[in-house]
């Protein structure tokens, strides 16, 4: 099961990070008291698949306000595109069936842009209450979460239930401490050391960075930009 596990969660990731093809299903059409989520499983109640299931747990945020019914404005539609990328990846896996053992269904839930991070870990309590019920299933792994200040919260839930986290957007270079942390995009200090190299290369004096809004991650960069910048001759960021 530790074998399945792996190549279905590498197989997952590697496509995740292949495809940004968009799907056309965005809604989300379950709910569990106040958490919004949408369930991939196994068609036909497994009776055309003799895989044996594992399940993903899949956190963005899709939905915002109080009552979680406003849809995130247009300028931070990545959660419902990073969504619909772990769609398409897990179909993807799941058709390979030459080169994957397990059927990879998935729990995805709406974090409702929570910033604390407590909707997030509800979602995961959540969705190891309803796999629990499963004696055939088992979770493999959580993804997300978008912002780094949820995902820090995330990380120390997840590390006590044994779960690997791996992060499609979060870059706080502090989530490098946690063991089963893991993310498809460089952190700030990696960002920062490229930027400073590619300044050096090319001679240059001044960088200006453009961060997103409600986001730390801008504030985290400048500030690692000003460290790994002063040993150059002239550096200033803005």
């Amino acid at each position: 099961l530790t074998e399945q596990r792996h190549t279905a969660m590498l197989l997952l990731l590697y496509i995740v990070l292949s495809h940004g093809a968009l799907l056309s299903y965005t809604s989300c059409p379950g709910t569990s008291g106040q958490i919004k989520y949408h369930r991939i499983m196994k068609p036909n109640n497994g009776r055309t698949d003799p895989r044996p299931r594992v399940t993903l747990v899949g956190l963005f945020p899709l939905h915002r306000g109080p009552t979680c019914s406003e849809v995130v404005k247009s300028s931070n539609y990545r959660g419902f595109q990073r969504m619909e990328a772990m769609v398409r990846a897990i179909k993807e896996v799941n058709e390979r069936t030459k080169y994957s053992s397990v059927y990879v269904e998935a729990i995805i839930y709406d974090t409702c842009s929570d910033f604390t991070g407590e909707h997030p870990i509800m979602a995961v309590k959540d969705a190891i209450d309803k796999v629990s019920l499963e004696p055939d299933n088992v979770i493999i792994g959580v993804i997300g979460a978008a912002h780094s200040s949820v995902t820090k919260a995330l990380a120390k839930a997840t590390l006590g239930l044994n779960l690997p986290l791996v992060s499609y957007a979060s870059t706080n270079k502090d989530l490098t401490k946690y063991k089963m942390f893991a993310r498809t995009v460089w952190s700030d200090s990696v960002l920062a050391k490229a930027i400073l190299e590619i300044m050096a290369a090319f001679n240059l004096c001044t960088i200006k960075t453009l961060g997103t809004e409600g986001s730390d991650n801008s504030r985290a960069l400048a500030g690692d930009l000003e460290m790994a910048g002063t040993h150059q001759q002239c550096s200033t960021v803005e």
